[in-house]
């Protein structure tokens, strides 16, 4: 799919939403609310409906023989179909009669499935690439992540230590970014779901798209939290049960704001603030003590490679291939 072509392509998405929800969403289960609005479900689907739909039914239809009402074919516009008369397979025009959230689960299924990650466990090091198909058949390198050694780790585990007198300062931003942090993307944005759904969408795909390819890193560099280094640390907050480099949160926070940027268009001072509200969700969840500095520094490389995939699996563009060593 070189096109996402159920979002409109990415280009009328006037103005990227700040959909968040980074890493403590590991699943976007918190953005269920803007999910259901929009995403085609029938409201009131309750049990008075059941029986009046039943009802309906039968005084409509009593008394007809069975097949008498056939259509004779499908009912509904699809934007192609094939030989045989059904709509036409594999094609990317039907997102748009997909649902929000089945068009997610389908559009984020068919990126990630032309990802790949391969480890060298001599270097240390995972790497991230697009399988090209075609004439151009081969792996197009996105971003690769060298995992530090025992003694940085251990290192800027007391950095980590340190920067628990930040908690207080920080700890209604700390609990409020654990699940979601859309309200910190719409603030600098302006951004509203009723105005600008499409992009919203595009950023829930985004972040779900990051969630999948970080854990698939975390789990490739096996790297422990800072509380298994010291229990001085004691994290303010639940440590989450995955290993921690690159950032979740990092990854995806990046990945929001590298891709508003895009697709808003350049302006210093919004670009500015995207970038470091970026660095403050990273840097939060370090001095809640569930990350190293280093964890935020490579979910910063991870994520901004990402977002300008996403832009190229829309519209074309490449991206810029990012390293972390």
């Amino acid at each position: 799919m070189s096109r996402l072509d159920g979002l409109d392509g990415l280009d009328g998405l006037d103005g990227l939403d700040g959909l968040d929800g980074l890493d403590g969403l590991d699943g976007l289960d918190g953005l269920d609310g803007f999910q259901a609005a929009g995403s085609g479900r029938i409201p009131g689907q309750s049990g008075n409906y059941t029986e009046a739909l039943l009802r309906s039914r039968e005084l409509i239809f009593r008394g007809k023989p069975i097949g008498s009402l056939a259509y004779g074919g499908w009912v509904g516009r699809w934007p192609s179909s094939g030989a045989d008369g059904m709509p036409s397979m594999d094609s990317s025009e039907h997102y748009a009669r997909m649902s929000t959230w089945a068009r997610q689960e389908a559009c984020v299924a068919h990126m990630f499935s032309a990802l790949q990650v391969d480890v060298e466990r001599a270097a240390f090091s995972a790497t991230l690439s697009h399988r090209n198909t075609g004439a151009a058949a081969g792996l197009s390198s996105i971003t690769k992540i060298v995992r530090p050694p025992l003694a940085a780790f251990q290192a800027q585990a007391k950095l980590t230590e340190t920067w628990a007198v930040l908690r207080a300062e920080r700890a209604a931003e700390i609990r409020a970014q654990v699940s979601t942090n859309l309200p910190f993307w719409t603030a600098i944005c302006h951004l509203e779901p009723s105005r600008s759904p499409h992009t919203y969408e595009l950023m829930l795909l985004t972040i779900k798209l990051a969630s999948m390819v970080v854990q698939r890193m975390k789990q490739a560099l096996a790297c422990p939290r800072p509380a298994q280094y010291s229990p001085a640390i004691h994290p303010m907050i639940q440590t989450p049960e995955h290993f921690s480099f690159p950032s979740g949160h990092a990854t995806q926070a990046f990945a929001s704001a590298h891709l508003l940027s895009l697709l808003l268009g350049p302006h210093a001072g919004r670009d500015e603030a995207l970038q470091l509200q970026a660095e403050m969700i990273a840097t939060n969840r370090v001095i809640a003590g569930v990350h190293f500095h280093a964890d935020s520094l490579a979910g910063r490389v991870l994520g901004k490679s990402l977002a300008e995939y996403v832009v190229h699996r829309g519209k074309g563009g490449g991206w810029v291939p990012r390293q972390f060593i």
